[in-house]
């Protein structure tokens, strides 16, 4: 499954490593890029390892907003 969240609150490489960290930190993860401009994260992952939420949860955690893009 792929799935695109919005984030907002990067503002540097750092803020996009921690982005990245805590998505990867979930099992049935494929793929991640996160794009500091476009405030967003696109995650290749197995939904019935993880969810949406669940990955927009773990972002927060971390200080930022973050939302399944519809």
């Amino acid at each position: 499954m792929l799935t695109t969240l919005d984030v907002s609150g990067m503002t540097c490489s750092h803020c996009v490593r921690v982005v990245d960290s805590a998505i990867r930190a979930h099992p049935g993860i494929s793929e991640v890029t996160v794009y500091l401009e476009d405030g967003l994260a696109e995650i290749d992952h197995d939904e019935k390892q993880v969810s949406p939420a669940a990955l927009a949860n773990a972002i927060e955690e971390h200080g930022y907003e973050a939302s399944v893009r519809a």
